[in-house]
Protein backbone atom coordinates (compact mmCIF):
# COMPACT_ATOMS: atom_id res chain seq x y z
CA UNK A 1 0.00 0.00 0.00
CA UNK A 2 1.41 3.30 -0.97
CA UNK A 3 1.65 6.20 1.46
CA UNK A 4 -1.29 9.16 0.67
CA UNK A 5 0.22 12.02 -1.21
CA UNK A 6 -0.03 15.41 0.79
CA UNK A 7 -2.30 17.96 -0.74
CA UNK A 8 -1.58 20.57 -2.73
CA UNK A 9 -0.67 23.82 -1.05
CA UNK A 10 -3.93 26.06 -1.13
CA UNK A 11 -3.78 28.88 -3.62
CA UNK A 12 -4.65 31.92 -1.19
CA UNK A 13 -3.01 32.25 2.23
CA UNK A 14 -4.31 30.39 4.73
CA UNK A 15 -4.73 31.79 8.23
CA UNK A 16 -3.85 29.15 10.98
CA UNK A 17 -5.22 31.02 13.89
CA UNK A 18 -8.52 32.57 14.37
CA UNK A 19 -9.10 36.32 13.95
CA UNK A 20 -11.70 38.61 15.35
CA UNK A 21 -13.84 41.20 13.33
CA UNK A 22 -12.88 44.71 14.42
CA UNK A 23 -15.14 46.47 11.50
CA UNK A 24 -17.34 45.62 8.61
CA UNK A 25 -16.03 43.81 5.74
CA UNK A 26 -13.19 41.83 7.44
CA UNK A 27 -14.32 38.73 8.13
CA UNK A 28 -16.94 36.91 6.51
CA UNK A 29 -17.65 33.28 7.39
CA UNK A 30 -19.38 30.62 4.89
CA UNK A 31 -21.32 27.98 5.83
CA UNK A 32 -23.65 25.30 4.80
CA UNK A 33 -27.04 23.88 6.42
CA UNK A 34 -29.85 21.83 5.03
CA UNK A 35 -33.23 21.60 4.51
CA UNK A 36 -36.03 19.72 2.42
CA UNK A 37 -38.96 20.48 0.27
CA UNK A 38 -42.54 19.13 0.86
CA UNK A 39 -41.71 16.15 -0.97
CA UNK A 40 -38.64 15.07 1.17
CA UNK A 41 -36.05 16.15 -1.15
CA UNK A 42 -33.18 17.93 0.12
CA UNK A 43 -31.93 20.97 -0.72
CA UNK A 44 -28.43 23.19 0.47
CA UNK A 45 -28.70 26.44 2.10
CA UNK A 46 -25.29 28.53 1.70
CA UNK A 47 -25.23 31.13 4.19
CA UNK A 48 -22.30 34.18 4.14
CA UNK A 49 -22.76 36.30 7.56
CA UNK A 50 -20.61 39.07 8.13
CA UNK A 51 -18.94 38.50 11.89
CA UNK A 52 -18.85 41.85 12.90
CA UNK A 53 -21.92 43.57 12.09
CA UNK A 54 -24.16 40.03 12.06
CA UNK A 55 -25.73 41.25 8.69
CA UNK A 56 -26.52 37.74 6.34
CA UNK A 57 -25.21 38.96 3.26
CA UNK A 58 -25.83 36.44 1.03
CA UNK A 59 -27.40 33.16 0.63
CA UNK A 60 -27.73 30.18 -2.25
CA UNK A 61 -30.33 27.86 -2.44
CA UNK A 62 -29.78 24.64 -4.90
CA UNK A 63 -29.92 20.59 -4.67
CA UNK A 64 -26.65 20.05 -5.44
CA UNK A 65 -23.73 22.93 -4.79
CA UNK A 66 -20.26 23.00 -5.83
CA UNK A 67 -17.16 25.77 -5.63
CA UNK A 68 -18.40 27.12 -8.53
CA UNK A 69 -21.94 28.11 -7.33
CA UNK A 70 -20.41 29.28 -3.83
CA UNK A 71 -18.07 31.82 -6.16
CA UNK A 72 -20.62 32.96 -8.38
CA UNK A 73 -22.79 33.35 -4.87
CA UNK A 74 -19.27 35.62 -3.20
CA UNK A 75 -19.06 37.32 -6.48
CA UNK A 76 -22.44 38.89 -5.63
CA UNK A 77 -21.84 39.53 -2.50
CA UNK A 78 -18.52 40.89 -3.30
CA UNK A 79 -20.56 43.50 -6.14
CA UNK A 80 -23.07 44.55 -3.05
CA UNK A 81 -20.43 44.74 0.31
CA UNK A 82 -16.86 44.71 -0.97
CA UNK A 83 -14.02 41.71 -0.67
CA UNK A 84 -13.69 40.69 2.88
CA UNK A 85 -10.00 40.50 4.08
CA UNK A 86 -11.15 37.11 5.92
CA UNK A 87 -13.59 34.19 4.64
CA UNK A 88 -13.57 31.85 7.72
CA UNK A 89 -15.09 28.51 6.53
CA UNK A 90 -15.06 24.75 7.76
CA UNK A 91 -12.92 22.22 5.56
CA UNK A 92 -16.21 20.97 3.56
CA UNK A 93 -15.30 20.35 0.26
CA UNK A 94 -16.57 23.07 -1.55
CA UNK A 95 -14.53 25.24 0.71
CA UNK A 96 -11.33 24.02 0.27
CA UNK A 97 -11.32 23.73 -3.44
CA UNK A 98 -8.40 25.21 -5.50
CA UNK A 99 -10.96 27.74 -7.41
CA UNK A 100 -12.11 29.37 -4.27
CA UNK A 101 -8.50 29.70 -3.23
CA UNK A 102 -8.10 31.23 -6.74
CA UNK A 103 -10.95 33.46 -5.77
CA UNK A 104 -9.56 34.52 -2.54
CA UNK A 105 -6.35 35.25 -4.16
CA UNK A 106 -7.62 37.39 -6.62
CA UNK A 107 -9.70 39.39 -4.02
CA UNK A 108 -7.08 39.74 -1.71
CA UNK A 109 -8.53 37.69 0.68
CA UNK A 110 -6.90 35.09 3.36
CA UNK A 111 -9.19 31.89 3.85
CA UNK A 112 -9.12 31.12 7.46
CA UNK A 113 -10.65 27.18 7.94
CA UNK A 114 -12.18 26.40 11.28
CA UNK A 115 -9.83 23.16 12.81
CA UNK A 116 -12.22 20.01 11.94
CA UNK A 117 -14.84 19.27 14.08
CA UNK A 118 -15.16 22.00 15.77
CA UNK A 119 -18.18 23.89 14.30
CA UNK A 120 -18.15 26.48 17.49
CA UNK A 121 -15.01 28.28 15.51
CA UNK A 122 -18.29 29.00 13.23
CA UNK A 123 -20.45 30.46 15.84
CA UNK A 124 -22.05 33.44 14.14
CA UNK A 125 -23.15 31.42 11.31
CA UNK A 126 -24.04 28.62 13.41
CA UNK A 127 -26.02 31.20 14.99
CA UNK A 128 -27.77 32.25 12.39
CA UNK A 129 -28.49 29.18 10.91
CA UNK A 130 -30.00 28.20 14.88
CA UNK A 131 -32.52 31.48 13.75
CA UNK A 132 -32.90 30.67 10.39
CA UNK A 133 -34.28 27.14 11.52
CA UNK A 134 -36.01 28.04 14.59
CA UNK A 135 -38.25 31.47 12.46
CA UNK A 136 -38.07 29.67 8.81
CA UNK A 137 -37.10 26.32 8.39
CA UNK A 138 -39.29 24.67 10.86
CA UNK A 139 -42.37 26.47 10.11
CA UNK A 140 -42.84 26.17 6.14
CA UNK A 141 -43.29 23.34 3.86
CA UNK A 142 -41.21 24.72 0.35
CA UNK A 143 -42.86 24.12 -2.70
CA UNK A 144 -39.89 23.85 -4.57
CA UNK A 145 -36.67 25.48 -4.60
CA UNK A 146 -38.23 28.88 -5.28
CA UNK A 147 -40.52 29.32 -2.94
CA UNK A 148 -37.25 28.47 -0.51
CA UNK A 149 -35.18 31.07 -2.06
CA UNK A 150 -38.10 33.58 -1.97
CA UNK A 151 -39.41 32.77 1.54
CA UNK A 152 -35.46 32.49 2.65
CA UNK A 153 -34.86 35.97 0.84
CA UNK A 154 -37.89 37.95 3.02
CA UNK A 155 -36.70 36.28 6.42
CA UNK A 156 -32.93 37.58 5.33
CA UNK A 157 -34.29 41.17 4.93
CA UNK A 158 -36.22 41.26 8.07
CA UNK A 159 -33.40 39.42 10.12
CA UNK A 160 -31.05 42.24 9.09
CA UNK A 161 -33.74 45.20 9.76
CA UNK A 162 -35.24 43.98 12.36
CA UNK A 163 -33.45 41.29 14.36
CA UNK A 164 -31.94 43.10 17.85
CA UNK A 165 -28.82 41.37 19.09
CA UNK A 166 -27.32 42.06 22.33
CA UNK A 167 -24.04 41.66 21.37
CA UNK A 168 -24.57 44.88 18.88
CA UNK A 169 -26.83 46.48 21.59
CA UNK A 170 -29.99 44.95 20.88
CA UNK A 171 -29.71 46.77 17.51
CA UNK A 172 -30.44 44.85 14.39
CA UNK A 173 -27.81 44.27 12.33
CA UNK A 174 -28.19 46.98 9.49
CA UNK A 175 -29.09 49.27 12.15
CA UNK A 176 -25.41 48.50 13.70
CA UNK A 177 -23.83 48.74 10.85
CA UNK A 178 -24.94 52.13 10.05
CA UNK A 179 -24.28 53.56 13.32
CA UNK A 180 -20.75 52.20 13.18
CA UNK A 181 -20.17 53.81 9.55
CA UNK A 182 -21.46 57.02 11.24
CA UNK A 183 -18.81 56.80 13.95
CA UNK A 184 -16.26 56.16 11.85
CA UNK A 185 -16.00 58.69 9.08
Amino acid sequence: MRPRKAHKPRTAPRLQRLVEASAPGQVWTIDFQFDSDWKGRVFKVCNVIDEFTRQHLAFRVERRMGAADVIEMLDLAVLAHGAPQVLRADNGPEFIAEALGRWASEHDTLQAFIPPGQPWHNGFVESLHNRMRDELLEDNMFEDLNHARALIGAWSQRYNEEHPHSALGWLSPNQYARQWAQHHQ
